[in-house]
């Protein structure tokens, strides 16, 4: 079953990628689902892209707070434009394939899923800026998807810094360190904690960090996109 088949849709349009008539309801041509860099063996931690099965040797040196990693889409042309369009020029529809891959990759797994789904959450000034969470947007569409709730005030970002494009891997992991606050108590023990892009895992580790110093026993990571 290809990404772009899309259920619920009532009309046809152009391919999101080759802007190709659609001859069907949906967001991507067959040809070019066809050439989508899907991450084919991934690390069961962190979902780095490896060669053999197994936990990366990243993995194995580091400590994670987070238990395990659900990604679909190495972070290359051109998920990587369908993400920017999403996120910085509000084009809603087009992170909407990326979530059905997503979703289809979390039904294969058949494994329990969490009781609750939160979003990494945007410094307060980040969210005035860009107008929303994407990150949020994601939470919301795998919550409907499997009927579990969602929770976008359960942890907060206190501390503001660059956009992590634009910081160094030792930026990156200063700019988080201690920059989460859990402000709700939660006797939730399995949560799934949703990014659009991974690609140090510095955000999601201190988001992990602060959800199991507050109780959480286990959490998983759904994303879109690694980027390695």
């Amino acid at each position: 079953m290809f990404i772009s088949r899309l259920k619920g849709t009532l009309f046809s349009r152009n391919c999101l990628l080759c802007q190709q008539k659609l001859d069907f309801t949906g967001w991507i041509c067959d040809e070019c689902d066809q050439h989508l860099p899907r991450i084919q063996s991934a690390c069961p931690i962190c979902a780095a892209a490896v060669n053999q099965k197994g936990v990366c040797g990243f993995c194995l040196s580091q400590k994670h707070y987070f238990d395990n990693t659900l990604v679909p889409f190495e972070y290359k042309q051109p998920i990587n434009r369908l993400i920017y369009q999403f996120k910085y020029q509000q084009h809603f529809y087009a992170y909407r394939p990326l979530v059905e891959e997503l979703i289809s990759m979390i039904k294969q797994i058949q494994q329990p899923v969490p009781e609750l789904i939160i979003p990494v959450p945007l410094h307060p000034r980040r969210i005035r800026q860009r107008g929303f969470n994407q990150s949020g947007l994601i939470a919301r569409a795998l919550a409907k998807e499997f009927n579990v709730n969602h929770n976008n005030c359960l942890i907060i970002r206190h501390k503001f810094s660059k956009p992590q494009v634009e910081l160094s891997a030792k930026e990156r992991q200063q700019a988080v360190q201690n920059a989460f606050t859990v402000v709700t108590k939660t006797h939730t023990k399995h949560i799934a904690l949703v990014d659009d892009v991974i690609t140090t895992t510095q955000t999601v580790n201190q988001v992990a960090r602060a959800l199991k110093q507050a109780g959480v026993e286990k959490i998983s990571i759904w994303a879109l996109a690694r980027n390695t």
